[in-house]
């Protein structure tokens, strides 16, 4: 097993297949002695709960990190290690679906209320993780090409992760799927 290894050296060992397998489900890969990662997909219930929208309402950075401290401690009950949240996608459409998934449309208070989320979470040895970093247009999974002007994307879609970012240093940092300006969000050097 690779057991003291480094990054780079269990990283050559591993198959493609491997690698797809330990970035999607977080499987265990017992031929180079690599345990199950403990990751918790997303914040469902309280995304059903329309919680994300109703926290940013409040304004109230304070509260939201206490309610983000529950909900990490819970997590962290179930031996998870990355809770996958916020969302900090601003909407481009109202029409869109998870609109209440977001936090709210103000790229300051959106990327505000995120980081207190994060600290919360953080707070309790879970892990936290800002979502969809550049836009989405969020309508029945449909991939979307995406036009933005440098300003635009700068002052409005990134504001919230530089905030965040600033105020919380989150664990992970999650790409978008679509595409900007021509580009894959996940493949943009910009």
């Amino acid at each position: 097993k690779l057991g003291t290894s480094s990054v780079e050296r269990v990283m050559m060992a591993m198959t493609v297949e491997e690698k797809v397998q330990l970035i999607i489900s977080g499987e265990a890969i017992p031929r180079l002695g690599i345990p199950k990662l403990p990751f918790i997909i997303s914040w469902e219930l309280t995304e059903y709960l329309e919680l994300p929208a109703l926290l940013s309402l409040t304004w109230n950075t304070e509260l939201t990190e206490d309610v983000a401290k529950a909900i990490g401690y819970e997590t962290l009950q179930h031996n998870e290690g990355v809770l996958i949240t916020p969302r900090m996608n601003i909407l481009r459409n109202p029409f869109a679906d998870g609109t209440f998934k977001y936090y709210s449309e103000d790229p300051v208070i959106s990327g505000q209320i995120a980081a207190a989320i994060v600290r919360g979470i953080q707070d309790n040895g879970m892990g936290g993780s800002l979502n969809d970093l550049s836009p989405i247009i969020d309508i029945q999974d449909i991939e979307y090409h995406v036009q933005l002007t440098p300003r635009a994307l700068r002052e409005i879609y990134l504001k919230p992760f530089e905030i965040a970012v600033r105020e919380s240093t989150p664990w992970v940092v999650l790409s978008s799927n679509n595409y900007i300006n021509g580009v894959s969000a996940s493949q943009s050097s910009g």
